[in-house]
């Protein structure tokens, strides 16, 4: 999930969008403790809502934030905050991998050692995983990371290679970084309907706020503040949906937004991308 630094403000609406990201750098207060890392199963944190929030999320994004695009005539900037040649360039080959697909290029540029050294920080030392949407990372102040995730070494092969579900973990959020968002807030989708909210907050410890405000469906709508919106049809085989325990679903087992953890794109990430940014 996206794991936005509290406080963070790029307009009204990114206020609300990137509620609360203050992960590795600052306090953490808003954000509850031992999530059960089955959740989605990436081990993401919550959004935190906003003080005022009104219990609508009243940000229209449909599947992708059009307004957080990066540009495509400068290429992206990447540094790693700790040293870890192997974990590095796995994850800077995925990247790479992923921007070139929607025609961005990504220069690396070693460790994060000043403000102006990248777009795009990544940390393997947050509670959770988590992603800054798209170029709304450029709003985040040094040092903190816009990028974190939890002891991804873990996922490493002895020949250095990641396993299929942390390149999973980390094409996830590098689609947030290029301005994916959760599927399973899709309009189409009505996943909040379907969760008994009690046993989601008992199994995964997030607040109700917090809860309905993950798990809510987009609003369809454009917004002054936010721009134009990218919106395909719902994709329950997306790597960007939830992977809920069964025991949160009010159908338990036979519940619509009920779905297979995946690892890797579907047919249906890669049409999102493409529309987003208008790849042939």
């Amino acid at each position: 999930m996206i794991r936005p630094f509290s406080s963070l403000f790029f307009g009204a609406l990114l206020g609300v969008l990137l509620g609360a990201l203050s992960a590795v750098a600052g306090a953490d207060a808003h954000s509850p403790q031992g999530i059960a890392t089955h959740l989605a199963v990436k081990g993401e944190r919550p959004r935190t809502p906003p003080p005022d929030w009104d219990g609508q999320v009243e940000y229209t994004l449909g599947v992708a934030a059009k307004a957080l695009r990066w540009p495509d005539d400068q290429p992206l900037r990447l540094c790693f905050m700790q040293v870890d040649p192997e974990l590095n360039g796995e994850v800077a080959e995925i990247f790479q991998h992923w921007a070139a697909f929607v025609g961005l290029e990504i220069h690396r540029v070693g460790a994060c050692r000043h403000e102006a050294a990248a777009d795009v920080r990544v940390t393997y030392l947050s509670e959770g995983n988590w992603a800054i949407i798209g170029a709304a990372a450029r709003q985040v102040g040094f040092p903190r990371p816009t990028v974190g995730f939890e002891a991804l070494w873990r996922e490493l092969s002895a020949e250095g290679e990641l396993s299929e579900r942390g390149r999973g973990l980390v094409t996830h959020e590098f689609f947030h970084v290029l301005g994916l968002l959760h599927e399973h807030q899709h309009p189409d989708a009505d996943c909040l309907a379907q969760i008994d909210l009690e046993a989601f907050q008992r199994l995964y410890g997030w607040s109700r706020a917090e809860a309905e405000f993950n798990l809510r469906a987009i609003e369809r709508y454009s917004n002054d503040a936010f721009g134009e919106i990218t919106l395909t049809e719902y994709d329950s085989a997306s790597l960007m949906h939830y992977a809920l325990s069964p025991q949160v679903f009010r159908d338990g087992v036979s519940a619509e937004c009920l779905v297979e953890e995946r690892h890797a794109p579907s047919p249906g990430d890669l049409r999102t991308l493409r529309a987003l940014y208008a790849a042939p």
